[in-house]
């Protein structure tokens, strides 16, 4: 019991990928009123879709963020950026301004990455710290709570997408899977990850803009 017993009313889930959108399905189906920021448009599009009313969808940017994050109960961070990356989603001065006893879980567990407060990672024995008053939460793979089901459950996920690779190849999987193009970092010493470009302050082009075409595939 994180929020040491907080009735959590607000949430906030940085990241639409598969954590984030387990985190507000189930915060949904609890009657929690959710707001999910999710970089990617596409995805975006796709959530619309699978998340119920009571899960409101921002892009980002966001002006709004900060007072989101500041006025939740709970912050859920399932968004990478890069270990003391210069720039942060959730900010110090925002963690500030939320009230005491709130929680921010760092899904990335990334010292310095998009939770400018997350100062070290923690574990199983020792999962949470406190920065202004505000408990966080940062320990790397949290599935290994449950490693045989964690590890099922992988195997299951990944399949699909290494059929694809293997019957396709590599360039034509990519160019017929949106969810592989935005694994893709790189290309061809062409950076194609838009939040890895935001924060090392590095220019970046779509992946499908500079992927050749694997006309076998």
């Amino acid at each position: 019991d994180l929020l040491g017993g907080v009735d959590p009313q607000r949430l906030v889930v940085l990241g639409g990928g598969t954590a984030g959108t387990a985190a507000a399905l189930q915060a949904a189906d609890l009657g929690i009123a959710v707001e999910l920021f999710e970089i990617d448009v596409h995805r975006l599009a796709r959530l619309r879709t699978l998340l119920p009313g009571n899960v409101v969808l921002h892009s980002m940017p966001n002006d709004g963020l900060a007072d989101a994050v500041a006025a939740a109960d709970l912050v859920i961070n399932t968004a990478g950026l890069p270990a003391r990356s210069p720039v942060h989603l959730v900010e110090r001065a925002t963690v500030k301004r939320m009230q005491p006893g709130r929680v921010i879980v760092d899904v990335s567990a990334t010292i310095g990455g998009a939770v400018e407060t997350v100062e070290r990672l923690t574990s199983h024995e020792d999962p949470v710290f406190s920065v202004d008053g505000i408990l966080h939460y940062a320990v790397p793979n949290i599935p290994s709570l449950v490693a045989p089901a964690a590890s099922a459950a992988l195997s299951r996920s990944l399949l699909p997408y290494l059929m694809k690779l293997a019957q396709k190849g590599i360039l034509a999987a990519l160019e017929h899977c949106a969810d592989l193009r935005r694994a893709l970092v790189c290309t061809g010493g062409v950076l194609v990850d838009p939040a890895v470009g935001r924060a090392q302050a590095r220019p970046w082009q779509e992946a499908r803009a500079v992927l050749p075409t694997d006309r076998a595939g």
